[in-house]
């Protein structure tokens, strides 16, 4: 499947259940000082942004995959769900070019900003990372929640 940006991503859980339906919009981050991504903010909460300087899906693909979006507590938000995926979940990714399905290996959290944030990891030939806000019960987050998987199948539309 020929790079393309990604336009819609299902999420499915055990047993087949859909877990996430949402529509994606590209999105550049913002840019720090440093060179590193600054953070991301999706303008919407019921839409994903396909971070632009990131890597464009495609089979095979030479990079990560970055996709944020908001968690949200009180009100419905796109990644809402996104803290029960589990390793094997699957996610399917939808292309102007075709789709992609990945599978779930973990999930993570990693500080916003500072030593050990997502500002520091590499690319990953062949990853889709899912990333939205670790809230704890005070409803604070200092932490992304990043659901990492790896490309399984394609195929063109």
């Amino acid at each position: 499947v020929r790079p393309a940006a990604p336009v819609g991503l299902v999420v499915r859980g055990s047993g087949g259940r859909v877990v996430v339906t949402v529509a994606v919009d590209p999105m550049a981050a913002p840019i720090n000082p440093d060179g590193t991504w600054g953070l991301v903010r999706p303008p919407d909460l019921n839409r994903v942004v396909w971070l632009t300087q990131s890597t464009m899906p495609a089979s095979p693909s030479p990079g990560t995959t970055a996709i944020y979006g908001h968690a949200c507590q009180g009100i419905t938000c796109a990644f809402d769900a996104l803290v029960d995926v589990e390793a094997g979940d699957t996610v399917i990714l939808t292309t102007g070019a075709g789709v992609l399905t990945y599978r779930i290996n973990a999930l993570i959290k990693y500080p916003k900003s500072g030593p050990g944030s997502l500002a520091s990891k590499r690319s990953v030939p062949n990853e889709l990372m899912l990333v939205t806000c670790a809230y704890q019960p005070d409803s604070s987050s200092l932490d992304n929640l990043v659901a990492t998987g790896t490309l399984i199948t394609s195929r063109k539309l």
